[in-house]
């Protein structure tokens, strides 16, 4: 099977795809529904995280191992197709780790989900779930049946990002508006991830060379990057991308800029707590929890909770905004009567005698009706 080299700027509405600032009506309508900067992850001003689109392809992989040799954590938003023609590839940026610096020993890489070939069955609509539930669960879960081995480490959480960045747009009538609504078994992504600096694909960089897009790239970094974090948007396929990324002996590349001027490079799930708050996700929690369920009476639970080293418990179901039932400790018993059955999402917080959070996670119950 051929690479799948799609062209992100033949998407309607991307995000300066025609010039550097959009106007209002265009941006809202490419972050419909998106996690559109840095900071509503935890990412904090003068913190980036980069992150590959549409690969892998073979060339993807020496410079997965030079970005980790230079100690750049990297998520790669994977097509499905690619991965499909070259497992070999994904699995060995999927099992990089750092052998120098502070992160030594840790996963220098992320595998996310990118769709399975970046294409749509309306080509007019520029939105993956504009084209319905059926085919939008089709692309993302053939996706997640090939990159589920990869993204299996403690408190790794499942990203994904629609082709071209958009998922929905409101301007279509089609009332999908999350990942949750695709599928409930696909519960476990966050997302859809867009970018606050891209570039590579767009006519600005096209016709130019690496240096005049990295400089391009670097007039966005140091315009947004002193007031809040970054996500970072390229794709390693390009080969005047990856040049860009870290340069060619004449030209440093952005990578080299970014260090020397300060700039801190960090996972897209370096702050657990940020990204919590965008999704129920099993596999995005941080702490040591327990917690039990027992029906002992029509409608009526008896739960038990245990979150190490809290002094307070808080427990939430679905997404009320108030706790169920909240108590002081590490452990904490509770009887609730729970009149809805179905499947619901119990979210439990875990807070020290500061009141600082140290732990969050998600348990997912069948109550009968």
């Amino acid at each position: 099977m051929k690479l799948i080299l799609p062209s992100v700027c033949l998407v309607p509405l991307l995000l300066a795809c025609k010039q550097p600032t959009p106007n209002s009506d265009e941006q809202a309508l490419a972050f419909e529904d998106s996690l559109t900067s840095g900071s509503q992850i935890g990412l904090q001003p003068m913190e980036v995280a980069l992150t590959l689109d549409d690969g892998p392809a073979p060339e993807s992989l020496p410079l997965a191992k030079k970005l980790r040799d230079l100690e750049i954590p990297v998520s790669y938003f994977m097509i499905g197709v690619n991965i499909q023609s070259h497992p070999q590839v994904t699995r060995e940026i999927a099992e990089l780790k750092f052998t120098t610096g502070a992160m030594a020993g840790k996963p220098a890489t992320i595998i996310a989900n990118h769709s399975w070939d970046h294409k749509r069955k309306n080509s007019e609509i520029a939105c993956i779930a504009c084209d319905g539930t059926e085919y939008a669960n089709m692309e993302i879960t053939k996706t997640d049946a090939l990159i589920r081995g990869y993204v299996t480490q403690a408190n790794k959480p499942f990203f994904f990002r629609a082709p071209g960045g958009n998922f929905f747009r409101r301007d279509v009538p089609e009332e999908v508006k999350s990942l949750n609504e695709i599928n409930k078994d696909l519960s476990k992504y966050i997302g859809p991830f867009f970018w606050d600096v891209s570039g590579d694909v767009e006519p600005v960089c096209l016709k130019e060379s690496a240096e005049k897009c990295g400089d391009y790239y670097m007039g966005q970094i140091r315009r947004k990057g002193r007031s809040h974090g970054l996500i970072i948007l390229a794709h390693d396929i390009h080969e005047k991308t990856r040049t860009m990324l870290l340069g060619d002996g004449k030209y440093p590349g952005i990578i080299a800029q970014m260090k020397r001027e300060g700039f801190k490079f960090v996972h897209l799930d370096k702050y657990p707590a940020a990204l919590s708050k965008f999704g129920n996700v099993p596999r995005n929690e941080f702490g040591e929890i327990s917690f039990k369920a027992n029906r002992v009476a029509d409608k009526t639970y008896n739960f038990d909770v245990k979150v190490k080293g809290a002094s307070k418990i808080e427990v939430f179901i679905d997404r009320l905004q108030q706790p169920l039932f909240s108590g002081a400790g590490n452990t904490l018993q509770s009887k609730q009567a729970i009149t809805t059955g179905g499947q619901r999402i119990f979210v439990i917080k875990g807070f020290d005698a500061s009141k600082k959070q140290i732990a969050q996670g998600s348990r997912s119950i069948d109550l009968p009706y």
